[in-house]
């Protein structure tokens, strides 16, 4: 089984790079679903969630209200440094059963990625046979955030907190920059694809 680890920063089009690998046979998993799973109710991080910042950022059934808890620590990175120290361990430990479970079922060179946003920081890069960086401009990245629906505070809150493309470039072992087309982007990815199958 080979791992592959893909990163960028918010509105870079990780995920999209992702999707396009699993259309090639690749098994994903995506971090966010993964961290987003780990903060259900009652479930042991989001207890640690509740007891740091309070009950103001539950919903009414007792889910977080993510878009809260984001308006609490984006823009200030002692507090979201607080959050990653709670929810990595869970989603790290999480990730690291599902890869165990993957290694057992497929003995051969079947590709896994995992879409992390944080993939240096969280120091999971070590478990990867092979990482790759997604990166875009920051004006490209606004427009798509901008298209998704999120407020002009909010992107820059959030592109704030996240590593510069200059550290994920040094850092990766691929660089894709991805400020063209889809179709480009897709040229990108059978390139990459390729040395995946080469690895």
């Amino acid at each position: 089984m080979k791992l592959i680890g893909i990163t960028g920063a918010i509105g870079s089009g990780k995920s999209t790079v992702a999707l396009l690998l699993k259309e090639k046979s690749a098994i994903v998993i995506d971090a966010d679903k993964v961290a987003r799973e780990v903060v259900e109710p009652k479930k042991p991080a989001w207890k640690q969630i509740v007891d740091h910042f309070g009950e103001g950022i539950l919903l009414p059934d007792g889910e977080i209200n993510r878009r809260e808890l984001g308006k609490r620590v984006f823009g200030h990175p002692e507090k979201l440094a607080r959050l990653n120290e709670i929810i990595h361990p869970h989603a790290i430990a999480e990730i690291d059963r599902r890869v165990e479970q993957l290694e057992s079922e497929f003995k051969n060179g079947q590709a896994v990625v995992i879409d992390v946003p944080l993939l240096f920081e969280a120091g999971m890069h070590t478990r990867c046979d092979l990482t790759v960086a997604v990166i875009a401009n920051s004006e490209i990245r606004r427009e798509r955030l901008l298209e998704r629906g999120m407020s002009r505070s909010e992107i820059e809150r959030r592109m704030e907190s996240q590593e510069g493309k200059d550290i994920l470039e040094q850092q990766a072992d691929v660089v894709i920059e991805n400020n063209g087309t889809l179709a480009e982007l897709k040229e990108k990815v059978n390139e990459l694809w390729k040395r995946i199958q080469n690895h």
